[in-house]
């Protein structure tokens, strides 16, 4: 397999397919999908942080923000600052949250768990590659120093017509 089939697989069609199931899972329940990546870190991680649900979910600090302070303002969950690290806030289901997203978070995990059975021995193994696979991905981007071979562009200048 040549590196843009690898890559189309692993890092496009297979990602993007099952974030597309997370939001229709997150739709079928009248739910955002930022919304769901809230509670279901949150429900499984008690006292997770904004920080944890960024990097495993791929939301922006401030799409994170604004989830959490709306669930906030609606009473689903509660924030405590961190412990170790005093600006960090610690995210919790309130009881509210926990009735609210049990049903939706266990319909869920029911559901990945019935595909974990089916990949058998083949789970472990597959959840390795892949965590391999992006760490080796994150290094070799980090060490890459070619600049983009696009045309720098200010499009906050452009004329009337665009140009």
């Amino acid at each position: 397999m040549d590196t843009y089939g690898f890559t189309k697989i692993m890092g496009g069609i297979s990602v993007t397919r099952i974030r597309l199931v997370y939001i229709e899972w997150a739709r079928r329940h009248g739910l955002s999908y930022n919304v769901l990546a809230v509670l279901y870190t949150a429900y499984n991680n008690d006292g997770c942080t904004q920080k944890s649900i960024c990097r495993e979910w791929g939301l922006t600090k401030q799409t994170a923000n604004n989830t959490c302070m709306s669930l906030k303002r609606s009473g689903i969950i509660t924030q405590t600052q961190g412990t170790k690290d005093k600006r960090e806030m610690n995210i919790h289901l309130t009881e509210k949250g926990l009735a609210f997203a049990t049903p939706i978070i266990r319909g869920l995990l029911e559901i990945e768990s019935r595909c974990i059975s089916r990949l058998g021995e083949n789970a472990e193994k597959l959840v390795e590659l892949y965590v391999d696979y992006a760490e080796k991905f994150e290094t070799e981007f980090a060490k890459s120093t070619t600049p983009s071979a696009a045309p720098k562009r200010d499009y906050g200048k452009e004329g009337k017509n665009g140009t």
